[in-house]
């Protein structure tokens, strides 16, 4: 997104490689300290900040099976189709057990 990278400019990093400075591939993090270090600028400006993106999003519509949350490292191991399809199998599953509402 061009916020991101431009408060990773404005914070005096780089992004490199598809990384922050060459290393970190996410831009929210409660941890990472060594890329919260620029002194002038307020937690939600610095390179990695753990400040939130908050949207909201009417899932009351039909169109929505389910809702998929994760981490980076799922997405990177795995391609969307392919957790799409393992979400679907095992809610199938479930629902055939008579552990989930049909």
């Amino acid at each position: 997104m061009p916020e991101e990278y431009g408060r990773i400019i404005n914070s005096g990093s780089k992004v490199w490689g598809g990384r922050v400075d060459g290393c970190l591939n996410l831009t929210r993090a409660f941890g990472d300290l060594r890329f919260k270090q620029n002194k002038s600028l307020p937690p939600e400006k610095q390179a990695i900040t753990a400040n939130p993106d908050v949207f909201s999003v009417d899932i009351s519509s039909q169109k929505y099976e389910f809702m998929l949350m994760g981490c980076d490292g799922i997405f990177e191991k795995y391609p969307n189709r392919i957790l799409i399809e393992s979400i679907r199998e095992e809610i199938h599953k479930q629902k055939k057990a008579g552990k989930v509402d049909p």
